[in-house]
């Protein structure tokens, strides 16, 4: 029954939220993505933002502080008062400095809000103790660790020795600490098509959550013209040949129907509507692909930001773009309305019984209050 009535006000908000998205009602803001900081000490093939401080040192002093996102959030609870999900991200989170404090102050100040945080994994000496502080401040954060194939494949994808190693070393040593929900990442790029079941089967022996996604080329990415995020027809059917495993999974079986043509991306994106990225200069922006800024939480508050003509054109702008199929854009965008998520599930999935399983049982909780 709890299940039932949680589908219904589920239902009942997509009416709601296409109301508002039809005829430009701004919307609360549920979700920030904040990429904390684009130090990295990773050196991976996808992905080019651990150059950025490394070729402009003096950038690193242009990054958000800890003590200016704690002013932020204070200054805005107004604006915020509806805030479900902080997904805090990099570069590599662990190397911000005095992340902790803001993690305090989220806990105390934003009680209701899940806090999701993301690394590598690679460096688990320093890792594991900065987990350990965050658990004792906040138990339930929830921690993504990137793992991008077996031995070869993943170290070749992250260009660090033994990275498969330190990886595994990591997710045990977070589940010793105690945190519960830790999810398994691997971008998939033609290095990895092979291990991509045999990293969903180390999953599940490590009793961790598994989620597979392609490569993308993306200004948060730093990886404009990256070959990496471009494959061919061969490769684009294996991978979809692979992904019939997960036919009860939204996310990665409409990855496999778009890589075969038979369905096209459909969702209405509601980034920058109901979830908004706050890089690491303090940039406001609708998602991690483009290149656009509403404005500076440094120099403006949220309010000017929202209510601005730059930013409410920029709104109108975006409701036709249908450029990627990212994840972390997707998931907020299917929270807000479930339309998409419907139809697939009506015409187009293949387990409809193992969805059911999966999602409206062991994971209810998870599915229908946060990404």
């Amino acid at each position: 029954m709890r299940v039932l009535l949680k589908i219904l006000n589920k239902f009942f908000q997509t009416l709601i939220n296409r109301f508002k998205y039809k005829f430009d009602i701004p919307f609360d803001i549920e979700y920030i993505n904040l990429p904390i900081t684009y130090s990295c000490n990773a050196r991976c093939v996808m992905c080019d933002i651990w150059k950025i401080n490394k070729e402009d040192p003096e950038k690193l002093n242009s990054e958000i502080t800890v003590p200016q996102l704690i002013e932020f959030f204070e200054k805005n609870k107004s604006r915020l008062k509806r805030l479900k999900n902080i997904g805090i991200t990099g570069g590599e989170p662990s190397l911000k400095k005095n992340l902790i404090e803001l993690i305090r102050y989220l806990r105390k100040n934003y009680p209701q809000v899940r806090i999701g945080i993301q690394t590598h994994g690679l460096t688990p000496k320093k890792i594991l103790p900065w987990v350990s502080e965050i658990y004792k401040v906040y138990p339930n954060v929830g921690i993504a660790v990137s793992l991008d194939g077996m031995r070869e494949s993943h170290e070749k994808m992250r260009g660090i020795s033994k990275a498969f190693e330190r990886t595994l070393e990591t997710i045990k040593g977070v589940q010793e600490i105690g945190v519960k929900e830790i999810t398994c990442g691997l971008t998939i790029t033609k290095w990895n098509i092979d291990d991509i079941l045999n990293v969903s089967n180390l999953c599940k022996d490590l009793n961790c959550e598994f989620s597979a996604f392609l490569a993308e080329e993306g200004d948060y990415f730093d990886n404009s013209g990256n070959t990496t995020t471009t494959f061919t027809k061969e490769q684009k059917n294996k991978i979809a040949k692979i992904l019939e495993n997960f036919k009860y999974h939204y996310y990665m079986d409409n990855t496999r129907l778009q890589l075969l043509g038979t369905r096209k991306r459909e969702i209405d994106c509601y980034s920058g509507q109901t979830s908004f990225v706050l890089d690491a200069y303090g940039e406001l922006k609708p998602c991690l692909i483009l290149d656009e800024s509403f404005g500076n939480v440094k120099s403006n508050s949220l309010e000017e930001i929202l209510v601005s003509d730059k930013t409410i054109r920029k709104q109108r702008e975006l409701k036709k773009c249908k450029k990627c199929f990212l994840q972390c854009e997707v998931g907020t965008s299917v929270m807000a309305d479930f339309t998409d998520l419907t139809k697939w599930f009506i015409f187009h999935c293949d387990d409809q019984l193992g969805f059911l399983k999966t999602y409206l049982k062991k994971y209810n909780k998870k599915f229908f209050e946060v990404i």
